[in-house]
């Protein structure tokens, strides 16, 4: 269903209308955010009717969801999408507009209020202002955005000045395990297969060492600081 949004969206140039009933997945989440951002860039007013229905939750949540307008034929949210590009006046109200169908209604309740509606006219739009993130609704919290960061950035000084990966072993599956007796042989052995591979570079003194160095992972395991040891 993106890809149809996509090729609609395309197809009519520079002005006309799209409108589907179609998937409501793109309207909440970060999985959708490309795509409220492309309606934000593309069109002069976009009109969305929420008619609920997502089937995949639980408890109250599903219950708040109400039933499916397409009955049992669909468990996902479903919308109804009106994008249109060109030809608004002065007459014509720009912007995003939406409207929640509602909670906790059957499908015949909503069927009932689509009939009531009429028409777009009908609907009782509330127009949103997206954020910079594109959320439309459930707009995130955006204090997030205005706390420090840990690490120093380009453009201001973080908590901490110095800042690493910290203790990597870059061979973690060697170098941890819950038995001592194990971890000191997969170890040991590992460090007799280095050892070995250092004579045979002093011995060979080949030009590339990623070429040189034995690949099998079974014995030892490569990263490239071990290799710049070696």
């Amino acid at each position: 269903y993106i890809r149809a949004l996509r090729w609609a969206s395309d197809r009519i140039g520079d002005s006309g209308i799209v409108c589907f009933v179609t998937n409501g997945g793109w309207l909440r989440g970060g999985t959708g955010q490309g795509i409220r951002a492309s309606f934000e860039e593309e069109f002069d007013a976009v009109y969305v009717l929420d008619l609920r229905g997502n089937a995949n939750g639980s408890g109250d949540i599903r219950k708040r969801e109400g039933g499916g307008v397409f009955n049992q034929a669909s468990r996902v949210p479903v919308t109804v999408l009106m994008l249109i590009k060109g030809g608004v006046d002065k007459r014509t109200a720009r912007g995003i507009f939406y409207h929640d169908i509602g909670d906790y209604l059957s499908r015949e309740d909503k069927l009932e209020q689509l009939v009531q509606f009429n028409s777009t006219v009908g609907v009782p739009w509330t127009r949103i202002e997206p954020n910079e993130q594109h959320d439309w609704v459930n707009q995130r919290d955006q204090s997030w955005y205005v706390l420090k960061s840990l690490t120093a950035t380009e453009i201001e000084d973080g908590i901490f000045k110095i800042d690493s990966n910290g203790l990597v072993t870059n061979r973690d599956a060697w170098a941890y395990n819950s038995s001592q007796g194990v971890l000191l042989a997969k170890m040991g052995s590992m460090i007799d297969v280095f050892n070995s591979e250092v004579e045979r570079y002093r011995k060979d003194n080949p030009s590339s060492v990623d070429d040189f160095v034995i690949g099998d992972e079974a014995k030892i395991s490569w990263s490239d600081g071990l290799k710049k040891d070696l």
